[in-house]
Parts: structure tokens; sequence; C-alpha cells
């Protein structure tokens, strides 16, 4: 039976209030849709092609939710990825080239599956290393894995999976090209920087370094061609003990004597 909208009759089917009372033997026709009005309790039922296209509407919007839910998603973890990325660059230096670079990595990994699972801080540090290589620019490891939250075991883990997905040198980084790093950390002079790099050249290859951190090798050589630079500040841009700086610039004064 037609529901009553005010003093009018309505269509059980579309609502609309357009009832043409005329019909023969029936209460009634829609004029909008068509539906003809019986007189029976039959009619609080929708027709079938009714029920249909309202199944169809109701997968339809359910799965637009679904995808809508994911797509945030999505754009959440990206989001926080990239977030992650700008606070780094407040505790190190991570020029636009490198942030972009990590990104890119970032969004590799995110696509392959490689993100799940893993803590974003100690992910997005991997990230970084393995942009700031592609780069060019390498980034000290033990300065990313000193961030906090990073933890030490899911980045090297992290950096293991990224290897798989990306290409990276595969001579490794020598430490002269870490030198950019201690220059834009320590605001290092030009001449310093270029007794730095004739040292390192000299030195390279040598026996007694072979499988030392590169970014070891380069601090302390940095602390050696310095005259005001100390141990502890090159220890400390490059992530690594006193000791370290040290017992590397032994080796070297070896080499070179």
């Amino acid at each position: 039976m037609a529901e009553t909208v005010g003093e009018q009759q309505a269509c059980p089917v579309c609502d609309t209030a357009g009832i043409a009372d005329d019909a023969y033997r029936f209460d009634g026709m829609c004029t909008a849709c068509g539906f003809v009005i019986h007189d029976s309790a039959e009619n609080d039922v929708k027709p079938d092609w009714v029920r249909s296209d309202e199944a169809t509407t109701n997968s339809e919007q359910d799965s637009w939710n679904e995808f809508c839910r994911i797509t945030n998603a999505t754009e959440e973890q990206l989001a926080a990825a990239f977030e992650t990325i700008e606070d780094f660059a407040d505790q190190l230096p991570l020029p636009a080239d490198i942030r972009e670079t990590a990104a890119q990595v970032y969004a590799s990994a995110f696509n392959a599956e490689l993100t799940d699972g893993r803590a974003t801080e100690s992910m997005i540090a991997a990230c970084v290393r393995a942009g700031s290589i592609q780069a060019d620019k390498p980034i000290p490891t033990r300065r990313l894995t000193g961030l906090k939250p990073v933890s030490d075991g899911t980045f090297r883990g992290c950096y293991r999976d990224l290897e798989g997905e990306i290409d990276l040198p595969a001579a490794g980084v020598s430490p002269e090209s870490y030198l950019w790093f201690f220059d834009q950390a320590l605001s290092v002079n030009e001449s310093t920087i270029d007794r730095t790099r004739e040292e390192l050249q000299s030195i390279n290859g040598a026996n007694t370094l072979i499988g030392k951190d590169p970014a070891g090798i380069a601090a302390a050589t940095l602390y050696r061609a310095g005259e005001t630079i100390t141990q502890q500040t090159v220890a400390e841009a490059a992530g690594v003990s006193t000791e370290t700086i040290r017992l590397r610039a032994a080796d070297i004064r070896e080499v070179v004597e």
C-alpha cells in the first residue's frame, strides 16, 4: 500500500508523491517510476529490480568505503614517513637531494611491501642511508642508528631488505666520500678538507686499513689534518668513540710514516 506524505500518497518504491489514482482496479500508479500500487500488504515489499539496484549500490558503496580506508591509510603511512625524513633533517645534514632520494627509496620499499611490520624510524634511517649512497653523499651509519628511536638491529635488517630492491654501488663507500658530511657537520675550512683529501688518497688501499670503518678512517684523517679539531669533535660527527679515532689515527700514521 502507498505511504502518505502530508495529504498525498507516496510511492513505496521511489517515495514520489505523484500518484495517478485512476489506474483501473488498482490503488494508483506512480507517475515517476511507473510502479503499480496494489491494495495489498505485499506492496510493502519492494520489487526485485529495486532490491537488486539497492544491493548493487550498497556493494559499490562498501567497495568505495574500503578503498577510501586503504587510500587514507596509505597516505597516512607515506606522510608519516616523509615527516620522519624531515625530522632527521633537523638532526643531521640532509640536503634536499638526499631527502628526495630517501623518499623515493621508501616509496619503492612500500610498494614492495618491505615496510610492513617495520618500525617507521628504523626503516626511514635505512632509506636515508641508501639514498645518501645513491646521491654519492654517504651518511655515517652510526649517526643514523644513533637517532632516537632507531634500533640498530632493525636498521640493519631493513637495509639488507633494501639492498635486494635497489641498486647500490658494488664497490662500497670510500673514506673520501664522507668528507662532504664532516664539512657540513663541522663547518671545516676548505684548506683542512683539501689536506684531509690528499692524505686519504695517499693511504688508499693500505693493508692496515682494510676492513676498517670508512667513516672512522675519514674522521681520524680529518683530526690529523685539522689543527684545532679535537678527537671528541670528529668522533661525535662520525658516530664513533674517541678510542676509535685514536686507533685509526695511529694506523694512518703508521702508513704515511
